[in-house]
């Protein structure tokens, strides 16, 4: 493992096997007694299902055969991404709409400076864990305050050298806050360091799960309780609060004057470029903690130099053709869809910049290279930020690597559901326990800044992944807190400081 098995408890792996959709052949997931999420477009019964291989993208990035084949009426089911956005995100039956919310939090930091070592740090941790429901612990909430902080001294340090000095004031969106803990961290750190910053800032959640908007609200909320009376008064422009008109039932919290409130939920999805409303072109931060990893991913198999989209359409075992009696199966037809085509181009070309030693590593690791999971989620939403706000910065945390893979494929994901105390149990495949269960990829960082290079430019549906370098950078997660957080909160007696240490298979994204 790569990280501490306690602090990876949301991370923990077991036996994954996904099976693999070939050619002519359907892959099978459990029964489902509950309504379906997704409604796949075509119910099918197993002798039914069968792919097409008449046009198709060639492995190399080509097309073979002389035109576009466009998905039709007669396509079978829904792209991978879509069923996953259903079950991750549905309102009803989404995994993150439970009532339960999955992520978790504690009232009390952690002392790290009290612990004796790496053995006490995972001992309290664990009992962190124990007194959890169907929750898991992000690094913001283990490592709170300092995490939050030191992702606030670095926008603080950027904003002041580039944007304070044009007279524009700080404005924040953070999308998928979780509880509303870093909000939290982020935001007392530039009151107590920066207070005129803090009097004119505005700081927007974008959350798309309405249970954990109404945490972040309570979260946000209460701490915001002891800070009325800092706020700059009067009336700041739209483009300056920084809140958009798409999305008026969300109003600031903390107050009933939204011009004393620096905070903001706004509850929808980032990705969809209209809830953005007009384009702002104020300088901005956007930051997305352990959110790439839980975006939907699209599967591309490569059949005989071909690649092939996978789709997923729900089975009927019985002759009632019950929606509510079905099960979920992959099927591949060639590759139709403009988005899926643009990740792959890139997906390649980051691949082909790789180093030797990177494809060493990828090559002993043992994926499936037929196999592929695209990240077109995160393609989708870097090009709506880059849209709907030209000027801004994101900053992205996450796992560049999943320990003890067993699905096959390059970037393949874990799928797990969870009981009480933090306990998780791993699943075969993301078509059993639709809703019920987390669907997390790893994320190739060196694709990200390709794809983050060609969301900037106006034309995203041409090929210009290679037209330029991407002038973002990737950086450790170790390298990362060295510089802007205070370590020695973090150290333990041994001198282990598990900030540093803790949570390895990470890295953060700056553009």
């Amino acid at each position: 493992r790569m990280a501490s098995a306690a602090s990876l408890a949301r991370r923990r792996v077991c036996a994954l096997v996904l099976s693999r959709a070939h050619a002519g052949s359907g892959v099978c997931g459990s029964h489902v007694a509950r309504p379906l999420i997704v409604d796949p477009n075509v119910y099918v019964s197993r002798s039914e299902i069968s792919t097409s291989t008449s046009v198709c993208v060639s492995s190399s990035g080509s097309r073979s055969g002389s035109s576009r084949r466009a998905a039709t009426e007669d396509t079978p089911g829904v792209l991978l991404r879509d069923f996953l956005t259903s079950a991750l995100y549905d309102n009803t039956h989404g995994y993150f709409s439970q009532p339960d919310v999955p992520v978790g939090s504690f009232p009390t930091p952690i002392a790290f400076r009290t612990l004796l070592g790496a053995d006490d740090y995972n001992r309290v941790l664990a009992d962190k864990y124990s007194k959890l429901t169907k929750q898991w612990l992000t690094p913001v909430e283990i490592f709170k305050p300092h995490y939050s902080q030191a992702v606030a001294r670095y926008v603080l340090d950027v904003y002041t050298t580039h944007d304070l000095p044009n007279g524009y004031p700080l404005l924040v969106y953070e999308l998928g806050g979780g509880a509303g803990t870093h909000a939290v961290g982020f935001l007392e750190l530039i009151r107590k360091q920066a207070p005129e910053v803090f009097r004119h800032m505005r700081y927007v959640s974008v959350e798309i799960s309405g249970s954990l908007a109404a945490v972040q609200r309570k979260e946000v909320g209460e701490a915001f309780a002891g800070w009325q009376g800092e706020r700059v008064s009067g009336t700041q422009s739209s483009e300056a609060r920084g809140v958009g008109q798409s999305n008026p039932e969300s109003p600031s919290v903390g107050t009933s004057n939204p011009e004393k409130s620096p905070y903001a939920v706004q509850t929808r999805d980032a990705a969809d470029r209209f809830g953005w409303g007009e384009t702002q072109k104020q300088p901005c931060f956007v930051i997305a903690l352990e959110v790439l990893d839980n975006l939907p991913h699209d599967k591309v198999v490569s059949v005989d130099n071909c690649w092939m989209e996978t789709r997923i359409v729900a089975i009927t075992n019985n002759t009632t053709d019950t929606k509510d009696n079905s099960e979920y199966a992959e099927v591949l037809t060639p590759v139709s869809d403009l988005l899926i085509e643009r990740t792959l181009r890139a997906v390649e070309r980051a691949s082909a910049q790789k180093s030797l030693f990177s494809k060493f590593v990828n090559f002993v690791s043992g994926a499936d290279q037929k196999v592929r999971y695209l990240p077109t989620g995160s393609a989708k939403l870097l090009e709506t930020l880059h849209n709907a706000l030209p000027n801004h910065r994101l900053i992205a945390a996450d796992f560049d690597s999943l320990p003890g893979v067993r699905m096959p494929g390059v970037s393949a994901p874990l799928v797990a559901t969870q009981t009480g105390g933090g306990q998780t149990s791993d699943l075969q495949s993301y078509l059993e326990k639709v809703g019920q269960a987390d669907v997390f990829f790893p994320t190739d960082f060196e694709t990200l800044r390709v794809l983050d290079a060609a969301a900037a430019k106006k034309s995203p549906d041409q090929d210009r992944t290679g037209e330029f370098k991407p002038k973002s950078q990737v950086t450790t997660t170790r390298a990362f807190m060295e510089k802007w957080a205070r370590v020695d909160a973090t150290a333990t007696g041994s001198g282990y400081n598990p900030l540093l240490q803790d949570f390895s298979n990470t890295k953060f994204f700056l553009s």
